[in-house]
């Protein structure tokens, strides 16, 4: 229980913190540019959560290969999910964000990172959800997304200071990529061990019932 408010404690701290973060180093007018991309990438973040709260339990209460079919069913979705929020975010951002903002609409230079933040914040919940979650692999879980933290609080006002909100964008993509590429090993690792124990499991089965 601990670990896992402390996880959610480092994965917010440099996504909800980055408006701040970026208000440190650069000027308002930057920091409602990015605001306006960070505002429309969450909203369409309502998407990833409905479907990763969809999928959870059914998830969950499977085994063996069944548990490792539907990890492949959740990631085809999530991934689905993440390539239409970029098409999105890339073709029509700006305009969006006029629509829905106002005056300081989503930067064109941003809108590349945006969508592959949402990309991967999507991949993100099944290897840490659907997988590394759901067979209580916690700690590779708060490591991941501890290390992913470290480099966003860092790189996200370092980035932001040298190239504006483009910069912030990139080390927010860059921290999420870190988290996923740390997961997928782990992840990948279960997975297969879900696989290979499902004969141990028949055997055990049939031994009880003979």
């Amino acid at each position: 229980m601990v670990q896992a408010a402390a996880t959610e404690v480092i994965a917010g701290s440099y996504t909800v913190g980055a408006s701040a973060l970026v208000g440190q180093v650069t000027s308002a007018a930057t920091v409602a540019t990015f605001n306006s991309g960070e505002r429309l990438t969450r909203a369409g973040a309502v998407a990833i959560s409905v479907t990763g709260n969809s999928l959870m339990g059914w998830v969950a209460r499977a085994e063996g290969p069944a548990f490792v079919r539907r990890c492949a069913v959740a990631a085809a979705a999530h991934a689905g999910i993440g390539m239409l929020g970029l098409s999105v975010i890339v073709v029509a951002g700006p305009e969006l964000t006029g629509l829905l903002f106002g005056e300081f609409r989503m930067a064109q230079e941003d809108c590349v990172w945006f969508g592959c933040y949402y990309l991967l914040w999507s991949l993100e919940t099944v290897t840490g959800r659907h997988v590394l979650a759901n067979k209580h692999q916690t700690r590779p879980l708060l490591l991941s997304t501890l290390v992913g933290g470290v480099f966003g609080l860092v790189g996200v006002p370092v980035a932001a200071g040298a190239i504006g909100s483009t910069g912030a964008v990139m080390a927010m993509c860059g921290a999420m990529a870190i988290i996923v590429l740390l997961e997928v090993p782990v992840a990948a690792s279960v997975l297969r061990r879900e696989w290979r124990a499902a004969p141990e499991r028949r055997a055990d089965v049939n031994a009880f019932r003979a």
